[in-house]
């Protein structure tokens, strides 16, 4: 499988997450809180810096104890400091802080974010309880009828900045390059579809 394939495995099969995204901040007490993963991981198999131009050791960067994966105190991952990203002053676009009373998050663009996150690679026993997706198309008889006709379909997305692909590495030209989410999807129909 490749490695876009396995980017877009659906995070309710299988017992291997890959690359999932992790970003340390710094309390305000000074301590690093340990990372909660979404599933309790058996297995570290892989921590990478977000462009994957790093790999990060066990023990000496991090330590998985009790389900939670801990950045160690001389750790080279990168980390939020408290005030560089709850500042007390909102920015160009000011974002309250829902968890940090009084103060913002910080808001940025490019490679801001993603050069303080990590990807992590694990294994894992326990299985998904949440829903899983399934298929509206009923809901939509008439875009049925054309994909079965193998008609193409126009397709017009409306969301937020998560939709426009601004945290997308593939938007900021930086690696590894994963497409926007309206790409993603646009991909997806495709495929199942037959229609191009």
């Amino acid at each position: 499988m490749k490695m876009e394939e396995k980017l877009m495995t659906p995070v309710w099969q299988g017992d291997t997450v890959y690359e999932e995204s992790v970003m340390y901040i710094r309390g305000k007490d000074g301590a690093v809180p340990a990372a909660p993963l979404l599933y309790t991981p058996e297995k570290i198999l892989e921590v990478r810096s977000s462009d994957g131009t790093r790999t990060y050791e066990s023990g000496r960067d991090y330590a998985l104890k009790d389900g939670l994966l801990y950045r160690t105190e001389d750790s080279a991952i990168p980390c939020w400091e408290y005030e560089e990203f709850y500042p007390s002053q909102g920015e160009e676009i000011p974002i309250a802080s829902r968890k940090e009373s009084g103060r913002f998050i910080r808001y940025d663009r490019g490679d801001v974010y993603a050069s303080k996150q990590i990807r992590v690679t694990y294994t894992h026993a326990d299985r998904w309880r949440g829903p899983i997706p399934e298929s509206q198309l009923y809901r939509l008889p008439g875009v049925r009828e054309k994909w079965e006709r193998q008609e193409t379909v126009k397709i017009v997305y409306f969301g937020d900045s998560i939709m426009e692909g601004c945290d997308a590495s593939g938007h900021w030209r930086i690696s590894p390059h994963m497409p926007v989410l309206s790409d993603l999807l646009t991909q997806a129909l495709s495929e199942n579809t037959g229609v191009r």
